[in-house]
Order: structure tokens, then C-alpha cells, then sequence
């Protein structure tokens, strides 16, 4: 059963490079920047998915149709807005690497369900040396031009918002999780306290409201695991309950954020900052994700979308605007894929729930309000809930605790 299968050090290896990898990037003539585990993903898709198609269940199939709708959207959006052929291959490279790296990380999860949490090591690790090699192509544009127009003088022009979170982040994942991989029962309290300061550290010295607000989701998430288990379960099957649980926590979260900005303890910069989002009606939510414009692409390409890449922060609004339905429509597929794991499957994270929901949230938050998030840390997700959720006892005595067995469903 899949309980008992605990991989051994080829998988945990094999997961480990797929986690740096898919932070690892390398510049592609014509393509621009793709990832290493995004390039081997390419190339093991389509035997993969030729082998073990039959084996696979009804979620991971339904994940990898959905993928593929949204690749041919984006074939569809393309030709219909008569894009040259060099933008339409780059389009489809980018999209296709949804159900390319479904694919690859379903082989490395049939091996065993603790590939994933070797993944998340990798990816920690990864998202540190990318800071200074191998960067992706946002990365590297902060790091040689900047706001300075430095292009070409190999200044380091990367703002303390992108190192600070990324820093943690290593920190996290790749230092402190594996002590917990080795160690289950060692002590979550200090992990779930020193992830709310996390939150905290990067907020004042970094300046970056995202990443406050993940960390200090993941610490709720982490202590309600931790010490309201039943509690959590219970809530876990009242998906409403849930969500209004959620709001609150978030809103208390963000209501210190705000208390400390406009009191001025953050710096006069962020104070002007906060003041010019939120206190003076600017729209944020509306202009950072690019909703208007979104709406207006979708309905004057009759729902097929522009085929083109936009500026909108949000992953989300660039596909509704680019794919039309189809591609608003894989990404809400995503959040259901998110939302069953968080109250089906969370409570029987035990010690390893901080770190899942960190990335799981850290996800939620990239689709929804950026559009610099590696692919991999949506698609290795999919795939690791997708096999949760076609085999009840998958993970349980390994990444989840063996009372999954007797879980009620």
C-alpha cells in the first residue's frame, strides 16, 4: 500500500534536484529563460504519459486534461490573433510546461509519496542559489537594471524585498525542514513562533507585504494543526466555516501590518506606500492583478483571449486576458485542487503542515497577485494533491500521520 513506500535515497535525490532545479534557470535563444526541471520535464512528458496514462487516477488525469485544454488555448488565442509563429512556440513552450511537469512529478511521487517534501528541500535550497546563479528572468533584470538603468554594468541592483523572502525562505525549507524530515517528533512550537517572526523580519526589513502575510499563514496554519487537530478536522468538512475562519485570520494578520505602517514604525516609505494603495481609494487590488483589463480582452476576443503576454500582476488575470476561459478556468481548478488539500488532508500533516502550507500558500498567493512564480510550485502541487486524492491512503506513516487510515472522508 502506498503508506508503507517510503522511497530510498535514489528518490529522495532525484525529488531534492527537481526542487533546485525548477529555481534554476538557464537562457534559451528564442524561448527566453526556462528552468532546468522545467527542460527534463519536456523531455520525459510524453513517455510518461504514454506508460503510465492507464495506471493514473481519475485526478491526475483530470489534472493533466485540464492542462492540456489550457495549452491548446493558449494554440487557439495565438492563431486567432495572428501572433508570429517564434511568440506563438514561446507561448505554447510556457504553457505547456503545466502538463509536462504534472507528468514528471508523477513519476517521482509513484515512487513515493516523500518525494515531495524532498522536493520542497530542493526548492528552498534552489530559490537561494537563484538568487546569484542561474536567475530567472525577472530576477535578472532587477539584478542589472533596476530602477537605474544600469543594464550592462553588471551592477547587483536586486531590491532587499526580493533577497530578504527568498533568504527565509532557504532558511526554512532548505535548513530547517529537513531537521523535521529526519526528526518527526521534533518540537513544532519554535517553528511556528520563529515563522511568525519570519513574517515580521522580512516585513521590516524587506518591505514585502506578500511575504509577510504567507509566513504568518503558515504559523496559523502550522499551530492550528498542531494543537487544535480534532478541532481542525472538524472545520476541515465545513468548507464556508473554513473560509470564514480564513478571512479572519488573514484580516487580523494584515490589521497588525496596517497598525504598524501607519503608525510610521516601518519607515516613512512604507507609511507613503500604504497611503497611496489603500488609504486613498487607489484601486491596488483592482490595478496590481489588471482585473479591468483582463475583463476587457476576454470580452472583445469572445472569450478565445489576445494571446499575448500582459504586465498584470497576477497569474490569473494574464491567462483570462491571454487563454480566454479556458485558462481562468485551469487556474480555478487549481484553487479547488488547494482548498480540498487544506481541509482534507492538512490535519494529518502534523509537523510538516507549516512547511506544506507555506508553499501551498505561497502558491495561492503567486496565481492570484504576481506573475514571477516559478511553475514548478504550482505543478508539483497539483500533481501531489491530485494522487491524495486518488488514493485515500496515500502518505499516511509518511507525510501524513498513519491515523489517515481511519480518516472519515
Amino acid at each position: 500500500m502506498a503508506f508503507r513506500n517510503r522511497g530510498g535515497p535514489t528518490v529522495a535525490l532525484a525529488a531534492f534536484l527537481a526542487g533546485v532545479g525548477g529555481e534554476l534557470y538557464l537562457r534559451i535563444p528564442g524561448l527566453g529563460f526556462i528552468a532546468m526541471f522545467d527542460m527534463v520535464a519536456y523531455a520525459v512528458a510524453i513517455p510518461v504519459i504514454g506508460m503510465y496514462w492507464g495506471e493514473m487516477g481519475k485526478y491526475m488525469r483530470m489534472s493533466l486534461k485540464w492542462a492540456f485544454a489550457w495549452t491548446f488555448a493558449a494554440m487557439v488565442a495565438n492563431a486567432f490573433n495572428f501572433y508570429d509563429a517564434k511568440f506563438w512556440l514561446k507561448c505554447v513552450v510556457v504553457i505547456g510546461s503545466s502538463w509536462a511537469l504534472l507528468s514528471a512529478s508523477y513519476v517521482l511521487l509513484k515512487k513515493s509519496p516523500m518525494a515531495f517534501m524532498w522536493y520542497i528541500v530542493g526548492a528552498g535550497i534552489g530559490g537561494w542559489i537563484g538568487l546569484y546563479h542561474f536567475r530567472n528572468g525577472a530576477l535578472e533584470a532587477f539584478a542589472t537594471q533596476g530602477d537605474f538603468g544600469a543594464e550592462g554594468l553588471g551592477v547587483d541592483l536586486l531590491l532587499e524585498k526580493q533577497i530578504y523572502p527568498q533568504l527565509a525562505r532557504g532558511i526554512m525549507l532548505g535548513c530547517v525542514l529537513p531537521i523535521f524530515l529526519w526528526w518527526r517528533k521534533f518540537p513544532v512550537f519554535g517553528i511556528i513562533i520563529a515563522t511568525f517572526a519570519t513574517g515580521f523580519w522580512v516585513l521590516v526589513h524587506g518591505g514585502s507585504r506578500s511575504s509577510f502575510g504567507v509566513f504568518c499563514a503558515a504559523a496559523l496554519v502550522g499551530g492550528a494543526v498542531a494543537y487544535g487537530k480534532k478541532i481542525y478536522r472538524k472545520i476541515g468538512r465545513r468548507p464556508f466555516l473554513m473560509v470564514m475562519l480564513g478571512c479572519l485570520a488573514l484580516a487580523t494578520v494584515f490589521g497588525g501590518y496596517k497598525i504598524m505602517a501607519v503608525s510610521g514604525s516601518m519607515g516613512e516609505a512604507e507609511k507613503r506606500k500604504y497611503e497611496k494603495q489603500f488609504s486613498e481609494g487607489s484601486g491596488a487590488i483592482e490595478g496590481r492583478t489588471g482585473v479591468d483589463n483582463a475583463l476587457y480582452c476576454v470580452k472583445e476576443s469572445f472569450g478565445i483571449g489576445r494571446g499575448k503576454m500582459l504586465r498584470a500582476h497576477s497569474v490569473i488575470m494574464n491567462s483570462l486576458a491571454c487563454e480566454g476561459i479556458v485558462g481562468f478556468c485551469f487556474w480555478v481548478f487549481f484553487y479547488m485542487q488547494i482548498f480540498w488539500f487544506m481541509g482534507r488532508r492538512m490535519p494529518y500533516a502534523g509537523s510538516y503542515s507549516t512547511f506544506i502550507s507555506y508553499l501551498f500558500v505561497l502558491a495561492c498567493w503567486n496565481v492570484f497577485g504576481s506573475p514571477f512564480g516559478a511553475r514548478h510550485q504550482f505543478f508539483v502541487p497539483m500533481a501531489f494533491i491530485a494522487m491524495c486524492r486518488d488514493d485515500k491512503f496515500f502518505g499516511a506513516g509518511t507525510v501524513f500521520d498513519y491515523s489517515l487510515t481511519s480518516a472519515r472522508e
